[in-house]
């Protein structure tokens, strides 16, 4: 019979152990809230702190402007679009066709997508709404 899915693990690779700590419920509270901000289980993020495993980095958002987002979700339908119009062109050289897209107007439309593109993230980085976590917060960040 063949076997589907994930391959088993070896003994040593399983996650069987316990470790059990003891900790105020302040500081378990604290525990589980940079745990989920880092998009992770208590277990995952602790055993990633005591191994020295990469944690990733926490973002706090308050709010999102519905303006800039909605902005920035029309500059990913552009950056689409231009991407489709490379990959005719690119098509069309391959199969050795005649384009009817001139190679100058995709580059062109392609860099204006890009400025465009820098300039809403610069806004969006620059928002009083977009706050990065402190490195207290993050405990460390990335290793």
């Amino acid at each position: 019979m063949r076997h589907t899915g994930r391959p088993e693990k070896q003994e040593h690779e399983r996650l069987s152990m316990v470790v059990q700590a003891r900790v105020t419920l302040a500081e378990q509270e604290h525990i589980r809230r940079i745990a989920a901000e880092a998009g992770l289980s208590v277990s995952d993020y602790l055993r990633r702190r005591a191994c020295a495993y990469q944690v990733p980095a926490s973002v706090r958002h308050r709010s999102s402007d519905p303006a800039l987002v909605t902005e920035v979700n029309k500059l990913g339908v552009e950056l689409k679009a231009v991407g489709n119009l490379a990959n005719q062109l690119a098509l069309s050289v391959h199969t050795r066709r005649r384009s009817r897209i001139a190679w100058e107007a995709v580059v062109s439309q392609i860099e204006a997508a890009v400025d465009d593109v820098q300039q809403a993230l610069a806004r969006l980085v620059a928002a009083d709404d977009f706050e990065p976590a402190t490195p207290d917060e993050r405990e460390g960040g990335e290793r």
